[in-house]
């Protein structure tokens, strides 16, 4: 586990050695670092319980939103929250809103600024 939302429970990021893994409580995001992505959407833009599947970008999710530009995959959430993973490098940055300075934990640290 990189990160997760101990005040809300909105999201945990995980890694693999191939791929990095976003759980929300609307869907699920794969991103492998061949640049496949399985998304796995629980909860539509509506909010409305579903089920479904998807291997092509973009997808939309109640309060996020995953799409590719160019060699990069982008995941957004409504919290704040914005991935972007490069898959030349597989490298991937997180950005996380102030509101969880200190509400985090994980592989990452709490967002605390410590050292």
């Amino acid at each position: 586990v990189l990160a997760h939302d101990f005040r809300d429970n909105n999201f945990t990021i995980m890694a693999q050695e191939t791929a990095l893994i976003v759980n929300t409580k609307s869907g699920f995001i794969k991103v492998h670092d061949s640049g496949k992505v399985e998304a796995t959407v629980s909860k539509d833009p509506e909010g409305k319980d579903v089920k479904t599947t998807h291997h092509e970008l973009p997808v939309e999710m109640m309060q996020m939103t995953v799409r590719r530009e160019g060699s990069f995959i982008k995941i957004k959430h409504d919290t704040g929250l914005q991935i972007d993973c490069d898959l030349r490098h597989f490298l991937c940055t997180l950005k996380f809103n102030k509101l969880y300075h200190g509400k985090l934990a994980g592989l990452l640290g709490t967002n605390n600024k410590e050292q």
